[in-house]
């Protein structure tokens, strides 16, 4: 019974969407719906979040519209309805309590792993016709009772996990009944999570998207395990991370942001570029992708690999040396050089890259002294069985089993690598061009059939096998970093 949170609100979402979801001849089961669930919810839970079931029109009923055009939504109905089950319940039971948000809690990072389920709470239209629901699975032994806590029935599946409760037109889902009794205790002593503590948590997050989510990072960073980590400055002044995820008429839209804007960071400390600049990005190909400084991106991405695996970063270092008895330092003379922009073309069969330099022939000087020691450096990074010689044109080539996987050169001061076409020159020239709307250091633009079509190819499947994701048709990521926060936006054209 292994379900992740993202799958498991993509189900909820989809479990509730549909015929008869929401009918509106019967009030909400309390006055303020949300505010009653989310006080079973902890105040200081890892996440929390909220889910339409407002699914008939607005930007819920985009988004279910939308998750209708792709097959793969069946597969999430089945699990919807293998959750349902387990309560002794059917999808129709649950559409016809649709109406009032879904709250949502992971308590801690315990409750993200293995076989976990988040606390759920939701305000029901009908009690009355969903604790019949519960007490007819009671009598065909569908559920078991697990006995009572403050006056509430509690029930579970009978393989003992999850455990269900309706308390006060309220219903709840948890991992283990013990789960239930602290959401229930936590209620009665008004120690729950309120609205204002939600909006706090959800701040940055358009109101009127169907799906909201908030992360808190010192709880998700809290502990010894993370120490080193919460020294890099942008960590540390993460405060939030949220989700969003909304639709209209053409796409689905997800939101991420990460909260800094308590901290002083400047520039140089954020994960991508900062400022309101974009690079171009290649103007064919199945992905592509521009990235405004690349280098510095890499040595924030090293220096979190350092901090949540210093051992591994200990041996990588170690085996630097003799590239530095070469007189190479892999950092000054290779890292430091990659100024940009980047850009990457690909098809996952074929794939071409060109990376600005500060010093082309500095960074070319340094590659020709190294290259023939790099292949020993990346089998420390797990990349074993790569060799680097010399090609008739100078470009160094990279093979496997002497079969030739890339060729790299710098040509015209662009640090140009390819897998398949071996004229480097074509490569650096071929044209660029700018997403329209697109802010941020980091561009992606992908074709999703060609994509999919590749990717079966790779391992050997028909290209139809990506059938379950048919629908989803061209995306776009904008990546944005200021200070203030870091924005990624995921654009999906679903028709």
């Amino acid at each position: 019974m292994s379900r992740r949170l993202g799958v498991y609100l993509a189900t909820l979402a989809v479990a509730l969407s549909g015929c008869g979801g929401g009918g509106g001849s019967k009030p909400p089961a309390a006055p303020d719906p949300l505010g009653d669930a989310l006080a079973y919810l902890p105040a200081q839970a890892l996440a929390v979040g909220t889910v339409s079931t407002q699914l008939e029109n607005g930007q819920g009923g985009q988004l279910a519209q939308r998750l209708a055009r792709i097959p793969a939504t069946q597969l999430l109905l089945g699990d919807a309805s293998n959750l349902a089950s387990e309560a002794g319940l059917s999808l129709d039971d649950l559409r016809a309590q649709a109406g009032n948000p879904v709250a949502i809690a992971v308590p801690d990072l315990i409750d993200v792993t293995g076989d976990r389920i988040p606390l759920v709470a939701w305000a029901v239209r009908d009690a009355g016709s969903l604790q019949e629901s519960l007490d007819g699975a009671v009598d065909r032994k569908r559920v078991d009772p697990a006995g009572t806590h403050r006056g509430v029935a509690l029930f579970r599946a009978q393989d003992g996990a999850p455990a269900f409760a309706l308390a006060g037109g309220i219903l709840l889902l948890a991992k283990d009944a013990d789960t239930l009794r602290l959401a229930i205790d936590r209620h009665a002593q008004k120690r729950g999570l309120t609205q204002r503590e939600l909006a706090d948590r959800l701040q940055g997050t358009p109101a009127t998207a169907p799906v909201r989510f908030s992360v808190s990072a010192p709880v998700a960073l809290a502990g010894p395990r993370f120490a080193e980590l919460r020294k890099i400055p942008w960590v540390a002044a993460l405060e939030r991370a949220t989700l969003a995820v909304g639709a209209d008429e053409q796409r689905i839209t997800a939101v991420a942001r990460f909260d800094t804007s308590e901290s002083d960071l400047i520039v140089g400390d954020l994960p991508v570029a900062g400022g309101t600049g974009a690079p171009a990005i290649p103007r064919f190909g199945a992905l592509r992708a521009g990235l405004l400084a690349p280098g510095d991106t890499l040595l924030f991405a090293q220096e979190v690999w350092k901090a949540l695996n210093p051992g591994g970063y200990r041996i990588f270092e170690a085996a630097q040396g003799p590239i530095q008895q070469a007189g190479v330092d892999p950092q000054l003379d290779l890292l430091d050089e990659l100024v940009g922009p980047a850009t990457l073309s690909t098809d996952l069969q074929d794939s071409k890259l060109r990376i600005g330099l500060r010093d082309p022939e500095g960074f070319a000087d340094a590659l020709t002294r190294s290259r023939f020691l790099l292949g020993p450096l990346l089998a420390t990074l797990g990349v074993p069985g790569l060799q680097f010689t010399v090609a008739p044109d100078g470009a160094t080539q990279v093979s496997v089993n002497a079969l030739v996987v890339a060729r790299l050169a710098v040509v015209n001061g662009q640090f140009v690598v390819t897998t398949k076409d071996p004229d480097l020159a074509r490569v650096e020239r071929a044209p660029r061009t700018r997403e329209p709307g697109a802010e941020g250091a980091f561009v992606v633009r992908m074709q999703s059939r060609r994509l999919r079509a590749t990717a079966a190819k790779a391992v050997g499947l028909p290209e139809r096998a990506g059938f379950a994701l048919d629908g989803i048709g061209d995306g776009t990521l904008v990546v944005r970093s200021e200070p203030a926060g870091t924005t990624a936006v995921l654009r999906l054209d679903v028709r």
